[in-house]
């Protein structure tokens, strides 16, 4: 720095050496005030940082400090601008990098409100599936049941199958026996109603269409007419025999000759008594004419 003239030095501008606050200091010790007076021994000057003295007048009129006050102030502005910059870059950045989060948030929101909205599905889905497996166990549970049940109607049925075909073996063991005896009996019977359609006239025929209606026949009766035919028809069909037609009419044979013959007969069960009565009522009843 240059040397500048200085102004001639009175009691208040005397050189002071050291920083300007040390030398306030020792100026507020100095003067001061008689109704505060000092206590104690003024304090000592602090040792100078540096011995050149400094200027009396101000730093704003010094050129060259004013010199370096516009380079701080551009290197600042400049440091300013710098940093502004790098503030700006870093806010765009921050903001692609926002804008960037904002884009990955919608995309996570979007692949969120997805994966709730399959959540949901999946979850019907499987309440679905967990009705159908309820309801299948219930199906499987009552087809369980009703195979029970066929199970055991189907034994039933075994059992009355096996029955119904013993029941039938028995039957038809009966049959055979009826049918042996009914030939044995045919066999027998064969001559002796011979016999009696040759000597006696009596013949024995079942009614066409007429089930369990058995007609018998006498000839050989009425001495004035041996060929003149006698007959009646018997009903099988009921537990008791009745007779329905008497010939040659249907009063030949008054009740109370017919009926106590026909009650002997379900009394009885003898049919050949029955025949034998019958055919002497009927000789009686012609010889009567």
């Amino acid at each position: 720095m240059l040397d500048r003239p200085t102004a001639p030095l009175t009691p208040r501008s005397q050189p002071v050496y050291g920083t300007p606050r040390s030398a306030r200091r020792t100026q507020l010790v100095a003067n001061a005030t008689p109704s505060r007076p000092t206590m104690h021994v003024p304090l000592a000057p602090l040792a100078p940082l540096s011995l050149r003295p400094y200027p009396s007048h101000p730093y704003a009129n010094d050129a060259e400090f004013e010199k370096l006050r516009q380079d701080d102030r551009h290197a600042v502005d400049d440091a300013v601008e710098r940093m502004r910059e790098r503030h700006s870059y870093r806010v765009h950045m921050l903001q692609s990098e926002l804008s960037q989060i904002d884009v990955e948030r919608r995309k996570v929101e979007e692949a969120c409100l997805a994966l709730k909205e399959s959540a949901v599905d999946l979850a019907g889905e499987i309440e679905q599936e967990r009705k159908d497996a309820e309801a299948a166990r219930e199906q499987e549970a009552t087809v369980a049941q009703r195979a029970r049940k066929l199970k055991a109607d189907n034994d039933a049925i075994q059992e009355s199958i096996l029955e119904v075909t013993a029941k039938l073996e028995a039957r038809r063991a009966l049959k055979a026996k009826q049918k042996e005896a009914w030939y044995r009996q045919t066999a027998k019977n064969g001559p002796e109603i011979d016999f009696f359609e040759q000597k006696l006239g009596l013949k024995i025929r079942g009614l066409p269409n007429q089930k369990d209606i058995v007609q018998f026949k006498f000839a050989n009766i009425d001495p004035g007419n041996y060929n003149r035919v006698f007959s009646l028809n018997v009903n099988a069909s009921q537990l008791d025999y009745s007779v329905l037609v008497v010939s040659p009419s249907p009063s030949f044979l008054p009740n109370d000759v017919l009926r106590p013959l026909v009650a002997n007969l379900n009394k009885s069960r003898d049919l050949y008594g029955f025949l034998r009565d019958v055919r002497a009522a009927f000789k009686h009843q012609a010889g009567l004419e």
